[in-house]
């Protein structure tokens, strides 16, 4: 039988899972959460990506895209020729798309996420200590975006937290972004809070990815050149969700039918981002 949510009252919130909200703060959880250790998760990817005869190339730069029946990869280091072509290029979509007549407005964001001392025990994935996130409008209002935490287990003795977003940059140019205020607000919610931690962080880390118009990712064929599919914009959320994601692409890039309903991530949701005849 499947689990369902269950709801977590304010006397629970705050003497099992040491959180200090307003009395009326309720919460949801969900028994069947987790943690995926994006590391090995990347590894067994790619450790079966080579066991069925993939090949890696890594720190190699593409120059260039020609579409045709045959698409022609150029990069740093050689050319590559294809009948089908999935590009998946995070941030740096934009420059990869826009020389194939692709305006998708995307926006590369870099994203902070700080890792804080607990100052007693419970907080460990061992003692079931939650993932959580925030989700009221009064976080949203205050913070600038939906906090979400997790437990202790990358680093013993420290709970990961994080406000979603961050400033628009450049990919190449991405660790000159301030997070001062990134931080401050981080610091102002774990204080208002979360009980039994430090009040400043003692590691700082960053990624980033890209942010469509309406936070959904795009998985689509090209409008012009169907033999090349995009997969783009997962606004922060598509790691988790990589292998589905994968098996679309696949799909897509073979023509075959979809298992899923395709509508919400196409690229003509959005105008003016089609392709331009001219190419």
């Amino acid at each position: 039988m499947a689990l369902r949510p269950n709801p977590v009252n304010n006397k629970e919130l705050k003497e099992k899972y040491m959180f200090n909200y307003p009395p009326d703060m309720r919460g949801l959880l969900e028994p069947t959460g987790g943690i995926l250790l994006a590391n090995k998760c990347l590894q067994a990817v790619q450790s079966q990506f080579k066991e069925y005869g993939g090949v890696l190339q890594d720190n190699e730069k593409v120059m260039d895209i020609i579409p045709g029946n045959i698409v022609q990869v150029k990069t740093s280091k050689g050319l590559y020729k294809t009948r089908r072509l999935i590009l998946t290029p995070g941030p740096w979509a934009n420059s990869l798309l826009k020389p194939l007549g692709m305006n998708l407005d995307l926006k590369p964001v870099r994203t902070t996420v700080f890792y804080w001392k607990v100052k007693q025990s419970g907080f460990a994935a061992e003692d079931n200590y939650p993932c959580f996130a925030d989700y009221t409008s009064q976080c949203l209002d205050t913070f600038g975006g939906l906090v979400y935490g997790l437990p202790c287990y990358e680093y013993p003795g420290m709970i990961k937290f994080a406000i979603h977003g961050g400033p628009i940059v450049d990919p190449d140019a991405r660790d000159m972004a301030d997070h001062t205020d990134l931080e401050k607000n981080a610091s102002e919610y774990v204080s208002r809070h979360i009980m039994g931690v430090e009040a400043r962080p003692s590691i700082v880390e960053h990624c980033i990815y890209s942010v469509s118009p309406d936070d959904n990712c795009i998985l689509d064929q090209h409008p012009q050149f169907h033999n090349i599919v995009i997969g783009v914009g997962f606004s922060g959320t598509g790691f988790k969700i990589s292998p589905v994601i994968g098996k679309i692409l696949f799909e897509l890039a073979f023509s075959l039918r979809p298992s899923y309903d395709m509508e919400p991530f196409m690229i003509a949701r959005f105008q003016n981002s089609t392709a331009k005849s001219s190419l």
